[in-house]
């Protein structure tokens, strides 16, 4: 290793990260699950916006404590990156769940029944999410 180099590298179901202390270990590990967190949830928006017929805006990353996910008038999504943590069903659920808001903005139960038509399962999903949700941390 560089004296200024840190890695992470996923090898089967091992992650194994090189760095010069804890905290380089935290930040290296923070940046690889940002890229792949862009990576997977730029290509679930466009397949959830699609069976959702709607039109977003940008996909963006933000390192919220209390959210999974927000989306504004203008279809940009703000999702946090340690969602890319969680399994891929929960995942879809809040990124289906934020698009829908642009079918619906509020969380009207035509909001609801506009996401059952494309997760008949949200219901199952959101309970797993509320009760897993925080062991998707680095902290």
């Amino acid at each position: 290793m560089d004296g200024d180099q840190c890695g992470v590298e996923l090898r089967g179901t091992r992650v194994f990260v090189t760095a010069r202390d804890r905290y380089d270990v935290q930040a290296a590990l923070e940046e690889w699950f940002k890229e792949k967190a862009i990576a997977i949830f730029t290509e679930r928006v466009a397949y959830w916006a699609q069976r959702l017929g709607v039109t977003h805006g940008e996909v963006l990353l933000r390192s919220q404590k209390t959210r999974w996910g927000s989306c504004d008038r203008s279809g940009n999504l703000r999702l946090n990156w340690r969602l890319v943590m969680a399994p891929m069903s929960l995942i879809d659920y809040v990124l289906a769940h934020e698009l829908a808001h642009l079918r619906v903005p509020d969380h009207s139960p035509a909001f609801w029944s506009v996401l059952r038509g494309v997760m008949p399962d949200y219901q199952a999903r959101r309970s797993q999410l509320d009760r897993d949700g925080a062991q998707f941390t680095l902290d």
